[in-house]
C-alpha cells in the first residue's frame, strides 16, 4: 500500500574469533564485489543429479505388479507435466530446503582462497527460515503457481540471490507418509535458494558547490542467518548531518508479520519511525493489518536557484491504522479493499539563524477515516540483466491500479475539512524479445471548498530495448505536475 508520506540457528565458534574478522576483512571486501557473479539459475534447480536435493521417492523393490512397475505406483516426478499432477489432485509431500553458500568451489574461477574464505566468514540463512518464507507446506494441495510464487518471495529477499521450487518425484500411493493421510498421490517438493554476502559497509566522502558532502554505513540484512537486518548510518550533508539506526524482521517470532524500527539523530532534530504489519504476502492472502506511526522534528529549507533562501522548523506527528480484506486470486486478478485511519499533524515556527520566511506555513491537522482498493493482475516473468546484473529479477507484466479516498473533518480531530486522495496506475508492456516499456501514473492531494490543493501528480516511461546484442537500451522519461502546493513543499529538479 502507497504510504502518505515518503520515508526515508547459533554461530559456529570459530567464526566468532576476532582474529579471523580481522584476517578476513580482505575477504570481506572482495565477496562484497565478487557476489555479483551469481550462478545461472540453471544451477540452482534442485533436479539436478546432486544428493543434498534428489532424493528419490522411497520404492519397494521386494514386489511389483504385473507391469513390472514398483509396487505403490512410484514415478519420476519429471515424468509428469505439473498440470497432470494437478489434475491427479496431488498433495506435496516431503519439502527439501537447501541453502548454499555465496561461492561454489565447483564452479570455474570460484575455487580460491579468498571466496572460501567469505563462505567461512557468512553465516548462511537457516532452512527454517527459508521454510517459513514458501507459500505451501506438507499436506497442502500441489498447486504449481504457488511454487512460483514462493521463487518470487524468496527471490525478494535481500539475503538471497537466487531460489528455486520444483517438485522432486511423484507417488501414486500415499500411505506411510505424515502428514498426507489418504491422498491419492504425493509430490515432494525441493527448494534451493544461494545466499548473498549480507554485510555492506560503505564509505564515501565528496565535495561540491563548496559543501562537503559523506556518508558511512554497516549493515547486515542477515543478522546470524536469521533473515533479521539492521544497520547504522551516519552522513553528513548540506541540509543536516544524521546518525541513524534501523532494524528489520520480515518474519516476526516466525510469523508473517513484520516489525521494522528507525531512530535517527539528527543536527536539526529527531526523527522516530515504527511500523508493525501482517501484511498481503501473497496473491491469495485474505486479511491484512497494520500500524505505522513516526514523529519528525526537522528544520526545513527552501531553495531558490541552488540557494537557500529560508528557513523554518517543522514538526510532523504521524499515525496510521489499516485493515484489509481480499478474496484472493479470482481469475487471474487479485482485488484488496482496506479500510484505515490517519492522524497527520504539521507544525511550524521560525528558528532563529536561519533565512526568516516572509510567510511561515501555517499549522494544520488532518485527520480521517479512509477507503482503498488495490488490484493486481497475476502476469509474472522471469528475466536476467534488466535491472540488476547475473541475477533473475521477477517482472511483473500485468497491469494494477492502487486508489485511496479520506475526509478529513473536525469530528475526527482534523482542524481541516477536507477529502485527500492518492492514488497509481501501472501500466507494463512486453514485446517478447527481452524489450520492455514499463509505464506509470501516480498522484496525490487534497480537495477543499477552494477546489484542489497540494497536488502533486508524476508519470514515468521506462524503456528496455533488446537491440544490442547481449546488451540493452535504457530510456526513462520523468515528469512531475504540481499545483497549490503546501508552502513547506518544493519541487526541486
Amino acid at each position: 500500500m502507497t504510504p502518505w508520506h515518503a520515508l526515508q540457528p547459533g554461530l559456529d565458534r570459530r567464526r566468532d574469533r576476532p582474529t579471523r574478522w580481522l584476517t578476513g576483512l580482505a575477504a570481506v571486501l572482495v565477496a562484497a564485489a565478487a557476489s555479483a557473479q551469481a550462478p545461472d539459475i540453471a544451477e540452482l534447480d534442485p533436479a539436478e543429479p546432486e544428493p543434498v536435493l534428489v532424493s528419490q521417492c522411497p520404492k519397494d523393490d521386494s514386489d511389483g505388479d504385473a507391469e513390472g512397475k514398483p509396487a505403490g505406483g512410484f514415478e519420476e516426478a519429471g515424468a509428469l507435466s505439473v498440470q497432470e499432477l494437478e489434475r491427479r489432485g496431488a498433495v506435496i509431500g516431503e519439502i527439501t530446503v537447501s541453502v548454499r553458500e555465496i561461492f561454489d568451489p565447483e564452479r570455474p574461477g570460484e575455487d580460491r582462497w579468498v571466496f572460501r574464505l567469505a563462505n567461512r566468514l557468512h553465516r548462511t540463512t537457516r532452512p527454517g527460515v527459508i521454510q517459513r518464507l514458501l507459500l505451501f507446506e506438507t499436506g497442502d494441495r500441489f498447486d504449481s503457481r504457488l511454487l512460483a510464487e514462493s521463487e518470487r518471495l524468496l527471490r525478494s529477499q535481500d539475503f538471497l540471490i537466487e531460489g528455486a521450487a520444483v517438485p522432486l518425484c511423484y507417488r501414486a500411493d500415499a500411505g506411510g507418509v505424515a502428514g498426507v493421510g489418504g491422498a491419492a498421490g504425493v509430490v515432494d517438493v525441493g527448494v534451493v535458494t544461494r545466499d548473498v554476502w549480507t554485510t555492506r559497509a560503505a564509505v564515501s566522502v565528496k565535495r561540491s558547490g563548496g559543501v562537503n558532502r559523506s556518508r558511512f554505513e554497516l549493515s547486515e540484512s542477515s543478522i546470524l542467518g536469521l533473515g533479521k537486518e539492521l544497520s547504522v548510518q551516519r552522513t553528513s550533508s548540506v541540509d543536516r548531518d544524521t546518525s541513524s539506526i534501523r532494524y528489520r524482521d520480515r518474519n516476526l517470532a516466525g510469523t508473517r508479520g513484520q516489525l521494522e524500527a528507525l531512530y535517527a539523530d539528527n543536527s536539526d532534530g529527531r526523527f522516530r519511525f515504527l511500523a508493525a504489519s501482517r501484511p498481503f504476502y501473497s496473491l491469495d492472502t485474505r486479511r491484512a493489518g497494520a500500524f505505522e506511526g513516526w514523529v519528525d522534528d526537522r528544520v526545513d529549507r527552501r531553495y531558490r536557484l541552488g540557494e537557500i533562501f529560508d528557513g523554518f522548523r517543522h514538526r510532523q506527528e504521524h499515525v496510521t491504522l489499516t485493515a484489509g480484506r481480499s478474496r484472493g486470486l479470482v481469475d487471474g486478478r487479485t482485488r484488496r479493499w482496506s479500510v484505515g485511519f490517519t492522524y497527520l499533524e504539521d507544525q511550524f515556527e521560525r528558528v532563529a539563524g536561519e533565512p526568516q520566511p516572509v510567510l511561515l506555513p501555517a499549522d494544520r491537522t488532518l485527520a480521517f477515516p479512509w477507503l482503498s482498493f488495490q488490484s493486481i493482475e497475476d502476469r509474472f516473468t522471469e528475466e536476467r540483466g534488466v535491472d540488476q546484473l547475473a541475477r533473475t529479477e521477477d517482472l511483473q507484466l500485468g497491469r494494477s491500479l492502487f486508489a485511496r479516498v479520506g475526509v478529513s473533518s473536525s469530528l475526527f480531530g482534523g482542524d481541516l475539512d477536507r477529502l485527500v486522495f492518492d492514488g497509481r496506475f501501472d501500466q507494463p508492456q512486453s514485446w517478447g524479445d527481452g524489450s520492455f516499456l514499463f509505464s506509470s501514473v501516480g498522484g496525490a492531494g487534497r480537495w477543499g471548498s477552494d477546489g484542489l490543493e497540494n497536488v502533486l501528480v508524476s508519470g514515468s516511461l521506462r524503456l528496455y530495448w533488446q537491440n544490442l546484442g547481449r546488451h540493452r537500451l535504457f530510456v526513462l522519461v520523468e515528469a512531475d505536475i504540481a499545483r497549490d502546493l503546501d508552502r513547506e513543499r518544493q519541487l526541486l529538479l
